[in-house]
């Protein structure tokens, strides 16, 4: 019987006024039977709180059934132990159950801090069944770890600002992101669409933060390049306080510019002509629930002798116009044009409205790829995909809701027997990072029959295939059961946050008919 530490993971105060809890993500940790445990928690330094823990441990090689090699969800810390800045153990479920419930230490090599960074895992922790009802010891056949590390973005580091709710006075938007350094007093990753109104009718992307513009940690100015010319547009968003390198929200206004000009001379430094008030909005560092949204096939044309159509509806679920940034990748994460549908785009929804986008489902040659809709936290999101006269009944269609962002793990229920033939689509819809899929695949009693990690899709790739010609995932064919989907940084050296990965299924009938499979988010 193997003794936990008894020892509990805490954030050491660094002397900053304000302590923001940091997110961490486990990376490359691994087990002595080749098993794998990722997911994330957040630690608040100031409190030596914990919250938000969702870890995931999976089936080491060799396993065949529902054991303590097989795998736990942790949520919570075990209650026999206090959590300190080195160690820690989570249990899967409180109060804990003998040979039940599942116990997993952690003990890291340095203590965690608000800076972030990367900590690496002491080797030979433990997992397995709780031995005792306080769980802090665990039953004989536990496995251990052999590598990994937790990483973390500092708190105290450059800030991701969310522009939010943020209007024109003449009935345009403004959407989108940047990074604010306020050490450097720099901006950069600066990705904000504004869409047409009475003033300015065109949509505009700014990229660049402007080099001579007044700019500050009160104001930010943007152009679509630098040296922004006489007659070009700039945007100024001045705010009602300076921006920090901690989290925060401020609303527009203040003593800065709060408009989209028409510059008057290079770099914007005098403007004039046509300009447009911003009349409402704030920006904050924290992300909008449902900001990012992934729509993870959008297919068009010819495919093995059948035509495909992708239709993708995104409906308003407020009373004010909103915009969203929709753009599209192909497999080899380069952005493409959908026929009829487009690229990278800026789409307007009117209160409470719809807007419908349909690929023109034409004789061309097949195309394939996923689709990113940002700024989307109002919009909800779902494609229906249409297979032209698949049988005597004429065109068939299934439909299917988008997906978050920044889950590690997915599962489906998947049914190939009678005939049914499976088809899989996965995407990395992080930009920074390559991600190896890790998986699992369960029959109807909890037995595993897959553990694969043969594909890995590199930043913004995508793949789709039939289980029947993907070797590994062969094995699913003829048979019901249980698709888990781990995602897991393939370079030792990663960026937080980690995107994860997202997929779904569609399950193809002898007679030509198909049912989606939505990917639920564990």
């Amino acid at each position: 019987m193997r003794k936990l530490s008894g020892l509990f993971l805490m954030l050491v105060g660094t002397g900053l006024v304000q302590a923001i809890p940091v997110t961490w993500y486990l990376n490359g940790v691994t087990f002595n039977d080749s098993g794998r445990a990722v997911g994330s928690f957040v630690f608040d330094a100031a409190t030596n709180a914990y919250s938000n823990i969702n870890i995931f441990t999976t089936p080491g090689n060799g396993v065949t059934a529902t054991s303590s090699g097989a795998g736990g969800n942790y949520t919570v810390q075990s209650p026999a132990v206090a959590a300190t800045a080195t160690q820690n153990a989570f249990v899967t479920g409180t109060p804990p159950i003998v040979a039940v419930t599942r116990g997993f230490e952690l003990t890291l090599a340095a203590a965690m801090t608000d800076a972030g960074g990367t900590i690496a895992f002491s080797p030979n922790l433990p997992e397995g069944f709780c031995a005792v009802t306080a769980c802090n010891a665990v039953q004989t056949g536990f496995r251990v770890t052999t590598g990994g590390s937790i990483v973390a973005n500092s708190a105290t580091g450059p800030q991701t600002w969310y522009l939010k709710n943020m209007t024109f006075d003449d009935t345009g938007i403004a959407m989108g992101s940047f990074v604010y350094d306020a050490v450097a007093n720099t901006y950069s990753n600066v990705d904000i669409w504004v869409t047409g109104g009475s003033t300015f009718a065109a949509t505009r992307h700014y990229t660049v933060s402007s080099t001579l513009a007044v700019v500050g940690a009160g104001e930010l100015a943007v152009v679509v390049a630098n040296p922004a010319q006489a007659g070009d547009r700039a945007l100024f968003i001045g705010t009602n306080g300076a921006k920090t390198n901690a989290a925060g929200t401020l609303l527009i206004g203040g003593g800065g510019t709060i408009a989209e000009v028409t510059c008057a001379a290079v770099n914007c430094t005098t403007f004039g002509g046509p300009l447009r008030q911003l009349t409402n909005g704030l920006i904050t560092t924290v992300r909008p629930n449902g900001y990012a949204k992934i729509l993870s096939d959008v297919v068009d044309g010819s495919f093995g002798g059948s035509l495909f159509q992708t239709t993708i509806i995104a409906t308003n679920l407020s009373d004010q116009q909103v915009a969203f940034n929709l753009d599209t990748f192909q497999d080899n994460g380069a952005g493409f044009n959908v026929p009829g549908i487009g690229g990278n785009s800026v789409q307007t929804i009117a209160p409470r409205g719809v807007i419908f986008l349909s690929s023109t489902g034409g004789t061309n040659t097949g195309v394939q790829g996923w689709a990113r809709a940002r700024g989307a936290e109002n919009v909800a999101l779902t494609a229906i995909f249409t297979q032209k006269s698949a049988n005597a009944g004429g065109d068939v269609q299934n439909v299917v809701s988008s997906e978050p962002v920044g889950t590690g793990t997915f599962s489906m229920a998947f049914d190939n027997t009678n005939g049914a033939v499976g088809g899989f689509a996965l995407t990395n819809p992080d930009a920074n990072q390559a991600m190896k899929v890790l998986a699992v695949g369960y029959d109807t009693a909890g037995n595993i029959i897959l553990n694969d990690s043969s594909i890995t899709l590199n930043p913004l790739s995508h793949t789709a295939f039939n289980f029947q010609n993907q070797a590994g995932y062969n094995v699913l064919v003829n048979k019901k059961g249980l698709l888990r989907i781990f995602a897991i940084p393939v370079s030792a050296t990663v960026t937080a946050p980690l995107l994860g990965l997202d997929g779904l299924m569609i399950k193809f009938l002898p007679n030509s008919s198909t049912a989606t499979i939505q990917a639920v988010h564990e």
